[in-house]
């Protein structure tokens, strides 16, 4: 009997795969930094919360059609998908910095049962 990625199933969601391992091959090492946004005597600040260091992650091009062309044309900003092997704890609107770049996280997707978490996220210019 022939056996494949159909016959392994994530005991959540019985209907898919288990495709974990596939998606850890392409995952690198990397220091990853998290700035959050609060408040300091009245001003908005993002200081630095967390550094993780050696994390598997990737960073993808998020592809043009995904990306909504708006009026002020701000399409021309770098979008990109980072997959995380773990949950960093940002919210939408904070910062990942991936070697020395801000990216603003803009969308949050939770792939724990395939082994990373998906941030969508825009190149942050100061």
């Amino acid at each position: 009997m022939i056996t494949n990625a159909k016959d392994k199933l994530i005991s959540s969601s019985p209907a898919l795969p288990n495709v974990s391992g596939a998606i850890n091959l392409f995952l690198q090492k990397v220091t990853l930094k998290t700035l959050v946004k609060e408040q300091v005597e009245g001003r908005t600040q993002e200081t630095s919360e967390k550094t993780f260091f050696n994390v598997l992650a990737a960073k993808q091009p998020y592809k043009p059609q995904e990306t909504d062309i708006k009026e002020e044309g701000q399409r021309a900003w770098k979008w990109f998908r980072i997959r995380v092997s773990v949950d960093l704890g940002v919210k939408i609107d904070d910062i990942i910095v991936l070697r020395e770049v801000n990216y603003r996280v803009m969308s949050i997707s939770d792939a724990r049962e395939y082994g990373s978490v998906n941030y969508i996220v825009c190149e942050a210019f100061q």
